[in-house]
């Protein structure tokens, strides 16, 4: 025989002796019918049992684990919403801080604290209506760059009008600085 006739005479014999499924069925009936009363049975409580455990192990089991990890799965789920819960509070609280300190009686008492701290002795603060004037006198200019800067960040508050002149072709520099009050909201 030569090698190209190999896979055609394997191909040839496995039609030859495959066999139908209706055949092969008729065939385990046959077998099935031949058994005695107590063969019979043994062989079904066989398949109840292959069925039984492949029940088990494909639709019951899986369920099964599901449920007991169930418990420890909420508890988890219960802590992140906590959790959350907590963060929700913080964010709350960080929010009402944040319209309490934007209050005009909370800003003029900052910004009087921050001017003090940044530029001693060198402004003066009026208040008239919802405007809050800063006049400076003689204030360097890296101690004016570095007060604008902080008014900025820490009260989120930039001056709607600036009037600076510079002493003397000097560092120093004086004027006015305006700005506008914050509003209060309304919740």
């Amino acid at each position: 025989m030569s090698d190209q006739n190999l896979p055609n005479a394997k191909v040839q014999q496995d039609s030859s002796t495959a066999i139908p499924l209706k055949y092969k069925l008729d065939h385990i009936k046959v077998i099935f019918a031949n058994l005695a009363g107590r063969e019979k049975v043994m062989v079904l409580i066989a398949i109840y049992l292959v069925a039984g455990a492949f029940i088990w192990w494909v639709l019951l089991s899986p369920a099964i684990q599901i449920l007991k990890n169930a418990p420890a799965k909420h508890l988890v789920l219960d802590q992140e919403i906590q959790s959350m819960q907590q963060m929700v509070a913080e964010a709350k609280t960080i929010q009402a801080q944040a319209q309490s300190q934007n209050a005009p009686a909370n800003f003029e008492s900052t910004l009087k604290l921050l001017s003090e701290n940044t530029i001693p002795g060198q402004y003066t603060l009026l208040s008239s209506g919802d405007k809050i004037t800063v006049t400076l006198q003689n204030t360097e200019s890296k101690k004016l760059l570095q007060w604008l800067e902080i008014v900025r960040i820490e009260l989120h508050n930039k001056p709607q009008e600036i009037q600076l002149k510079q002493v003397n072709n000097s560092t120093l520099w004086q004027g006015t600085v305006v700005f506008l009050l914050p509003k209060m909201n309304s919740k």
